[in-house]
């Protein structure tokens, strides 16, 4: 991830975390995800203790406009191969691409897609509850289906900020999900609007903001 920081996006990106960050009050690097680090020898071990010793072949689908996936995809192959990984890549159109996710057909895909959200918990809740219509990893974990549930009613802010790291440490624990590095972009506002604060996650106001309900306009 960092030489794709450097090397594809000049340092003019981020790297991210699989689930929302905000309830650490900054962007945690690579020392509270160490599962996302770059280890080839902790990488060949783990393939060995799950039966893949000889690395394995495996389609992956994307969207094909998705600048993440396409850009970074060259690095990604190249450092699979040390680990005998060879992916064949299956770009797609967002038709096609958006009937896979959600018909969960696929072996490994690329989101491309995620819903507008205007809170935390339409963001881990939405894409992450085993009976959510917007769950396209497919996940389904008791236990995890009890922090989003719990996440849900609590109304104490420490603890539900409490619960929300929970969330986000059992994502980062059992890698549910890989991560691309985002490119970081410049966004414009007209001066009479006002409380718009982008996500710092993704760096788009429109994808997650947790201010939308307080944005009003003066005329």
């Amino acid at each position: 991830r960092p030489s794709i920081v450097k090397d594809i996006y000049s340092d003019a990106a981020v790297i991210q975390s699989p689930v929302l960050f905000g309830m650490w009050g900054e962007r945690p690097g690579l020392d509270k995800m160490p599962w996302y680090d770059y280890d080839i020898t902790q990488a060949k071990k783990l393939m060995v203790e799950a039966g893949y010793a000889d690395g394995f072949e495996i389609d992956v689908n994307y969207y094909s406009r998705y600048l993440e996936v396409r850009s970074a995809m060259p690095i990604w192959l190249e450092g699979l191969k040390e680990l005998n990984i060879k992916l064949n890549l299956q770009g797609k159109d967002r038709t096609a691409f958006n009937a896979l996710l959600r018909s969960g057909t696929y072996k490994i895909a690329s989101t491309g897609f995620q819903s507008s959200q205007s809170s935390i918990h339409g963001w881990v809740f939405n894409q992450m509850h085993s009976s959510s219509g917007s769950n396209f990893g497919k996940i389904n974990i008791p236990e995890l289906d009890a922090l989003l549930e719990a996440q849900q009613v609590e109304l104490d802010p420490e603890k539900r900020t409490k619960i929300l790291q929970d969330i986000w440490q059992y994502e980062v624990d059992n890698v549910l999900r890989i991560p691309f590095p985002t490119a970081a972009q410049i966004w414009f506002y007209q001066p009479h609007l006002h409380n718009v604060l982008h996500n710092f996650q993704y760096l788009f106001p429109h994808v997650v903001s947790t201010t939308f309900e307080y944005l009003w306009l003066e005329r």
